[in-house]
């Protein structure tokens, strides 16, 4: 019986160790998709952007939805090794329209992250210029069901709003401040995810804000991150005592069995 508990406390703790630096998997597709509203107007500009070419990142090149001009790179991709988690890089959204205000929404999803994990975090952080009196609402969710987000509900050019499968883990808003220039941040810590995710599940991230004419906004990114966090080494000593324990009995109830 000693040995065959002790087998069972090296495989469990064999488990946990396996579980805990499992390599991950790349996360594919994924899928953006941003639409710029011309309020003045009611007019939609809207494009779908995949990974497909490019497994697991996903690039906008700088250019125009009507008069709303894009620079730099609006890219996601997966952290590879111990770590799942979605991003969105640098860029600065500028709206060129001296008349005309633009609602920005979009949201980018990837498929496929490799579990399980347990615990999420996430970041933002970016400046206005010139869009006094506007806001910033960010959106992070998670889906153990896996399902790929950022989809149109609406028939294009309007998609909006965009899905956005599974449980809302996070979200901020934020008004520019009054002036010229003004910036935001957001890091909420570490907190463990109401419902855990198994081997796969996917992420999507959300964002919608307004800018005023002749306004911009640079971004320095978003990004929400999972991870596993593995059972103490005092949570692995509770598990062999309850075996231990649990074997103790079994054995004192067989040799009552036995003489009686």
């Amino acid at each position: 019986m000693r040995r065959s508990l002790q087998s069972t406390l090296y495989s469990v703790a064999a488990l946990v160790l396996a579980v805990a630096t499992a390599s991950r998997a790349d996360a594919t597709p994924m899928q953006l998709t941003l639409t710029a509203h011309d309020i003045t107007t009611n007019t939609f500009f809207t494009d779908v952007f995949t990974d497909a070419g490019t497994p697991n990142s996903i690039t906008v090149p700088s250019g125009l939805q009507g008069a709303i001009s894009f620079t730099g790179e609006f890219s996601q991709s997966l952290i590879a090794g111990t770590t799942d988690a979605l991003t969105t890089s640098a860029d600065t959204v500028h709206n060129l329209s001296t008349t005309d205000t633009y609602v920005l929404t979009a949201a980018v999803s990837g498929m496929n992250f490799t579990g399980p994990d347990d615990v999420v975090s996430a970041t933002a952080s970016g400046t206005w210029l010139g869009n006094d009196g506007s806001t910033i609402t960010l959106g992070y969710y998670d889906d153990p069901a896996n399902v790929l987000g950022a989809q149109c509900t609406n028939a294009s050019p309007q998609c909006e709003p965009l899905t956005h499968p599974g449980n809302l883990v996070f979200s901020f808003t934020s008004p520019a401040a009054s002036g010229s220039t003004s910036s935001y941040s957001f890091n909420p810590g570490t907190t463990a995810l109401a419902v855990p995710d198994g081997a796969l599940y996917s992420m999507t991230e959300t964002w919608t804000y307004t800018l005023l004419p002749n306004s911009e906004l640079t971004s320095r990114g978003q990004t929400e991150t999972k991870t596993f966090v593995a059972p103490e080494p005092a949570s692995l000593l509770v598990l062999g005592v309850g075996l231990t324990a649990l074997g103790m009995v079994t054995g004192y109830t067989r040799r009552r069995g036995t003489h009686s």
